[in-house]
């Protein structure tokens, strides 16, 4: 689970030199999404907890109604 790779602490210093980054959990999807810029979407359907240990991929979605409707999607449940 990303939550324990990205601690409240991890955020907050982050934000303190860029300011630019939310996180948002969910129990919804299984698997992981990368929102940049509100439109530019990476799918990672695998956990991050053990990245490097193993072959896994992250793709950037490049259809535009797939994307529109995750991120409308997402909006509903966080916004």
């Amino acid at each position: 689970m990303l939550a324990t790779l990205l601690k409240p602490l991890d955020i907050e210093k982050y934000n303190q030199q860029y300011k630019n980054l939310q996180v948002f959990y969910s129990n919804t999807f299984h698997d992981r999404h990368f929102i940049l810029d509100r439109n530019i979407v990476y799918h990672c359907g695998s956990s991050l907890n053990h990245a490097g240990n193993k072959t896994f991929s992250i793709n950037i979605l490049e259809d535009e109604l797939l994307k529109e409707s995750l991120i409308a999607n997402i909006k509903t449940l966080f916004i």
